[in-house]
């Protein structure tokens, strides 16, 4: 009972914000590599020709930038110590000028201080991050995010739990992927197959997103960890402002990059107080302009000289931004990281007064596990705390999250159709008569089909004049066979051999009852799908139960593999038996599609020696005549040619007019093992042979 409720729980949120899902998860796979792709984009914008003598000291450089841009004041400078990096500033917006209320970014020359051009593809990158935060839409967009992120959530664990095999030590219950499935059975693999393998991945994503979507999870995550509140939270996370070209993404779901676009003025790499997510900003913009008007002009700090303190303090670094204090602050912070950071955002703060005294110095290395979490946030989200493989994975991850809703999609629309077909079966079986003793069909289904068969053949029973009651069998327990005369039992197998979902209550009930049932006879049609190992394993362990138990067949136990045409029509035949005459209506079956001979002409290797997989280029001859529209989707039945098969059985030895019994029905073994893959030398009788092959899957 508890799976099915979380069944409808698990396939409502997917149809529900599946969608938004798949918005969220492309974008954020978009916005991976945004740096490298801007870097690509813009070589001599993030990137200068080294020069000789090596770039300007910071002191120098902010003279030359002010000269080249008279009137505006510099709230912030970050340099790297790669010679070829440009250098960044931060240019305090003039009144009523543009670049919003924190300014404008730009990037300069390290050797001269020119100003260097806007980026090219930034204004994309940065809607696509709007998209990936809130849908462009502003704070609805922002809530209709978070929930979906909670939802992935939901489906995720959910997932997990409704996939969660008897057998599942096992790895190969969980991790294998079958591409020679087809149909449901291939939608099935992909959905909970890659769905397993990603799921780490999506929990991350969404844990760590909701930190920007909701206040109280936020702050609940900060008294988790025991790190101070900040005083004023950014959306870079605790203490972090985000520079061009290194992360703007952050609201909810998955695989945000990590290498966002915040656009102008979002301060530059490194500029904040990583370390101690609470320290309040040090004059890094207008709002942190100190001194009020009429008060006592300071001398400026001194830059050079700070700058040689902080290089003896530091002992190196790979990037540094200096937040320059505006009117009569008295104090320089530098944020930095180290030549070997142990990921991007793994920042040092340093703060120095006007004489060079140090006043606070935060380092990223030394703080508590819990604040070094907080202080991760982001690249914890976007993957890259791990490194280049974490970062490449996210991105995979997210760009696969469309997977999901769309096999979600079709299996919720194959499992929608028959269990419409299932109700319009039901309606034809008439309410019983009182005091008759009914025939018993009992059914276990997944997707509707052994619902819809079982309700076929309730119909096709009482047409003949038989009481017949139908239930799910689920509602029985193993006691309410023994009242029962005769039953028959429809029951399909959900992946490697277990029962569906709703009868694994049932299931071990069947494993814990007591022997009564030799006045029950029985017989079992058995559904499943021949590309699973375990096939027909219910059905095949619910006959075992049942003649154990002293129940007598009817007759020998029906396997259908999906809904084979030839399974289906022994299983009439047999409830003919039953009838006592063969039934009128024929059990409905999917239109079959209509086939045509085609001889291959031509086949030829397009890509020999490729790393990826091989491709050809096929040919056919039509035998017959065909009329092809645009629009029109072909499917292949394959078969091996006579000869092929004749040599084939000549060479074991065996008559190909040798009747076997395959897919529960007799055949010669000449059709059989023209309609399956040749399997390898099989020694023994034809039943062997029989035995041994699997079908030739068919392809659209």
């Amino acid at each position: 009972m508890l799976k099915a409720v979380w069944f409808q729980i698990h396939w409502f949120l997917g149809i529900t914000a599946g969608l938004v899902l798949a918005v969220v998860g492309v974008t954020g796979g978009m916005l991976s590599f945004e740096h490298e792709i801007l870097s690509l984009l813009n070589p001599g914008v993030m990137h200068v020709a080294p020069q000789p003598g090596g770039p300007l000291p910071p002191a120098e450089l902010l003279e030359k930038v002010r000269a080249n841009a008279p009137g505006r004041t510099l709230t912030a400078l970050t340099v790297s110590a790669d010679p070829a990096t440009s250098a960044r500033v931060v240019l305090a917006p003039p009144p009523g000028g543009a670049g919003g209320p924190r300014g404008e970014t730009r990037y300069v020359n390290p050797y001269d201080g020119a100003l260097l051009g806007a980026l090219e593809g930034q204004d994309f990158f940065r809607t696509v991050m709007q998209v990936h935060r809130w849908l462009a839409s502003g704070d609805v967009g922002k809530q209709i995010v978070g929930a979906s992120t909670i939802c992935l959530i939901i489906l995720s664990l959910s997932g997990l739990y409704l996939r969660w095999p008897r057998r599942w030590r096992d790895w190969r219950n969980w991790l294998p992927l079958d591409f020679s499935k087809r149909g449901r059975a291939l939608f099935w693999d992909l959905h909970s197959v890659i769905g397993t393998w990603v799921l780490p991945f999506y929990l991350l994503a969404s844990l760590t997103g909701l930190y920007w979507s909701y206040d109280w999870y936020r702050g609940a995550l900060f008294d988790l960890t025991g790190t101070p509140r900040p005083q004023q939270m950014g959306q870079g996370g605790p203490g972090q402002q985000r520079p061009p070209g290194q992360g703007a993404q952050g609201q909810g779901a998955p695989g945000q990059g990590a290498q966002g676009q915040s656009g102008q003025g979002q301060g530059a790499q490194g500029q904040a107080a990583t370390g101690n997510p609470g320290a309040p900003a040090q004059g890094g913009g207008p709002r942190g302009q100190g001194g009020g008007a009429g008060g006592p002009q300071r001398p400026a700090l001194d830059i050079a000289k700070l700058w040689g303190v902080f290089l003896t303090q530091s002992g190196g670094y790979s990037t540094a931004t200096l937040r320059l204090p505006q009117g009569n602050a008295q104090t320089l912070t530098i944020s930095y990281q180290t030549p070997d950071p142990a990921h991007e955002r793994a920042n040092n703060t340093l703060v120095l007064d006007a004489n060079g005294v140090v006043r606070e110095h935060r380092r990223y290395d030394d703080l508590p596990f819990g604040q070094k979490l907080m202080a991760s946030i982001f690249v914890l989200h976007a993957g890259s705390y791990f490194g280049l493989p974490g970062l490449i994975l996210m991105m995979v991850a997210s760009l696969l999250m469309p997977l999901f809703t769309v096999t979600g999609w079709l299996l919720y629309l194959d499992r929608r159709r028959k269990k419409r077909l299932a109700r319009q079966a039901a309606r034809g079986v008439a309410p019983l008569p009182a005091g008759d003793a009914p025939l018993l069909i009992a059914f276990a289904s997944q997707s509707g089909t052994a619902e819809r068969l079982a309700w076929q053949s309730a119909s096709a029973l009482q047409a003949s004049g038989l009481p017949v009651t139908v239930a799910p069998l689920a509602s029985l327990g193993p006691d309410a066979f023994g009242a029962a005369r005769r039953a028959l039992f429809v029951v399909s197998t959900f992946g490697e051999g277990e029962p569906p979902d709703q009868a694994r209550a049932f299931a071990r009930r069947m494993a814990q009852a007591g022997d009564g049932l030799a006045t029950l006879d029985y017989g079992v049609l058995a559904l499943g799908d021949r590309t699973y190992d375990q096939f027909c394993g219910f059905g095949r362990a619910l006959d075992d139960w049942l003649r154990a138990k002293g129940a007598k067949p009817l007759f020998e136990r029906i396997e259908m593999d999906k809904e084979d045409a030839a399974a289906l029509q022994q299983w009439q035949a047999r409830l003919g038996e039953i009838a006592g005459a063969p039934v009128a209506a024929p059990l409905a079956t999917p239109p079959a599609p209509t086939f045509a001979p085609w001889r291959l002409v031509l086949r030829h290797h397009l890509n020999p020696g490729s790393v990826g997989l091989p491709t050809f280029h096929l040919a056919f001859i039509c035998e017959a005549p065909c009329d092809w529209q645009a629009g029109d989707v072909l499917e292949v039945k394959p078969c091996n040619a006579p000869d092929i098969v004749a040599a084939r059985l000549a060479a074991a030895g065996l008559s190909p007019d040798a009747i076997v019994q395959h897919s529960g029905a007799a055949h010669r073994v000449g059709d059989v093992l023209g309609r399956s893959a040749r399997p390898a030398t099989v020694d023994g009788t034809p039943q062997a042979m029989g035995d041994a092959v699997v079908r030739l899957p068919t392809g659209e």
